[in-house]
């Protein structure tokens, strides 16, 4: 019994660092330096840090109701889920990239 309890925290150990990388991971620490670089005034600033306080909120909403959301979705619905936000994150990319491009070339 007791090493099932040991086994059980083992896995749950092993979980969680690995969804940190994903949540907090290259690119969004380029995406807030970004942002913060082109904010120019302190208003701007409080608008930055109350938009990553929503977005961390509205993260930890999903992932607390996911088991839930899975159930609604589907596993076909989770797959086109999945594939949504991988165009949406290629496409923040695209502009980001395009955004550096006419910095660098109209400099």
């Amino acid at each position: 019994q007791e090493e099932h309890k040991h086994n059980e925290m083992r896995q749950e150990i092993a979980v969680v660092p690995l969804a940190f990388p994903i949540l907090i991971g290259p690119g969004v620490i380029a995406a807030v330096i970004s942002l913060k670089t082109s904010a120019s005034d302190f208003e701007a600033l409080i608008s930055l840090v109350l938009a990553i306080f929503i977005c961390s909120f509205l993260n930890f909403i999903i992932m607390r109701n996911m088991l839930y959301i899975q159930r609604v979705l589907g596993e076909n619905g989770m797959r086109i889920f999945g594939r949504v936000m991988g165009l949406l994150v290629a496409a923040i990319g695209a502009q980001m990239l395009i955004r550096g491009v006419k910095a660098i070339w109209f400099a």
